[in-house]
């Protein structure tokens, strides 16, 4: 009997053992992975260990895993690139708990350094992602047009925004570090004014030594006040409020009326041939007013050609012939150039005297 009890005992214990050794193995081969603490960590990973990266595993199982040095960028969450043999990088995002697990990861083919030099602003996504070989990038907003993140193939990431428009309108790359470069578009300081006398004074003392004549919206219509004008560094900004309008209310976001003058080649025929050729939701009505301008009907988009480059004015939705089918609409939509002229005009200011051209 003794004897039977015994043998009942070690087999148990064995059965304990066997589970014990097996439930290891996997935490084992999660935190060890393919090298010890004193290997030296590779540049550049083995690109099968890929699909052996789990959600649920930690940041240093998967550095372990890898066996691959990761270049970190801790500004905001934390976050890993590691690059493979094959072309391609991770980019992995971590959960801010005491371990800090794996939230997502994207895997893509990483974009040749020497590739920046052919893309700039006022570049629409498909023409970028053409010069990029059909590397889409990673879309890190939750607006249509927005921001596009891209891993280049020494480690640091390119963003290109796009700003809720058709075209990119910003290109930077960011180190680990967390520091920004523009290769294109040089970054300056924005400057605004709600006074069209002082902001014209601006472009006068900042602008007459680069240009004799400079394009401006001039109002007509006392239904509308200048809310600000602004100089940053792809555009000249300009805002129209109704004239009694609350900022607060419902009537004052409905009712702007907006001025874009872009100083980053976002020219007028690509811009035009963009919206012609366009058919994502629905056709788009493009109206030729006259030579140089044409209106966008579906957009409320009037577009100009100001010198080869894009001048765009996007009209007030209620005065766009959609809303006149409101019930307390009271007013008459614009539909032509001669509609908008009757609220803003479109001229050239002379930089080096007081007076203005028409266009």
């Amino acid at each position: 009997m003794k004897k039977i009890i015994a043998l009942i005992l070690i087999i148990c214990i064995c059965a304990t053992l066997a589970f014990s050794f097996s439930s290891c193995e996997y935490e084992k081969e999660e935190e060890e992975g393919t090298t010890t603490e004193t290997e030296e960590l590779k540049e550049l990973a083995d690109p099968a260990l890929i699909d052996r990266i789990k959600e649920r595993m930690t940041r240093e199982s998967i550095s372990k895993l890898l066996g691959a040095k990761p270049i970190k960028y801790d500004g905001g969450r934390a976050a890993d690139v590691y690059r493979f043999t094959d072309g391609r990088a991770a980019h992995l995002e971590y959960y801010n708990n005491d371990n800090e697990t794996l939230m997502n990861i994207k895997v893509e083919k990483m974009v040749e350094l020497a590739l920046i030099d052919q893309i700039k602003e006022g570049y629409t996504y498909d023409k970028i992602t053409e010069i990029f070989g059909g590397i889409k990038g990673k879309m890190t907003t939750s607006r249509y047009w927005g921001l596009y993140r891209y891993v280049l193939n020494d480690g640091r990431l390119l963003y290109i925004d796009y700003d809720e428009q058709a075209f990119a309108t910003s290109i930077y790359i960011e180190n680990e570090k967390g520091e920004r470069t523009y290769p294109h578009l040089p970054q300056q300081e924005s400057y605004s004014s709600k006074n069209a006398d002082e902001f014209r004074q601006y472009l006068i003392d900042n602008y007459k030594d680069k240009a004799s004549e400079i394009a401006v919206p001039v109002l007509v219509s006392d239904e509308f006040r200048l809310y600000a004008a602004s100089d940053v560094s792809k555009c000249f900004f300009y805002t129209f409020v109704p004239a009694e309008a609350d900022e607060h209310s419902d009537e004052f976001v409905k009712g702007l009326l907006s001025v874009e003058i872009w100083k980053i080649d976002l020219m007028y025929k690509d811009l035009v041939n963009y919206y012609k050729s366009e058919e994502r939701n629905r056709e788009n009505e493009v109206i030729e007013c006259k030579d140089g301008v044409v209106f966008v009907k579906n957009w409320g988009r009037f577009i100009f050609n100001n010198n080869g480059r894009a001048l765009v004015v996007d009209i007030p939705s209620t005065l766009r012939e959609d809303f006149s089918y409101s019930e307390d609409y009271s007013g008459t939509p614009i539909t032509s150039l001669e509609d908008l002229n009757k609220y803003i005009t479109i001229e050239y200011f002379d930089l080096n005297s007081t007076e203005n051209s028409s266009n």
